[in-house]
């Protein structure tokens, strides 16, 4: 597993809101894996709504995963020195 960092867009129908996260997964971990991990759930509660865009059957916020950056050792500590 290596680490990287997340970025997820959330929208909840008036604002949008971006969060970075730094989550160890593998490099073929799905969106939706990524999903129940940040936002709770199961898999099978998350439905595409449309195009790379995710909805949970316990929220009426959708969620997208923008981004996945491979991130190293180095990397790591300066981020996590900075609060991710």
């Amino acid at each position: 597993m290596k680490p990287y960092l997340i970025t997820i867009e959330t929208r909840d129908g008036d604002h949008e809101y971006w969060d970075r996260w730094i989550f160890e997964c593998e490099e073929e971990t799905t969106d939706v894996e990524i999903l129940t991990n940040f936002a709770g759930g199961d898999k099978e509660d998350w439905t595409e709504v449309y195009s790379s865009w995710y909805e949970s059957t316990n929220s009426y916020r959708h969620f997208q995963v923008r981004d996945r950056i491979e991130i190293t050792q180095e990397d790591l500590k300066v981020l996590r020195r900075y609060g991710l």
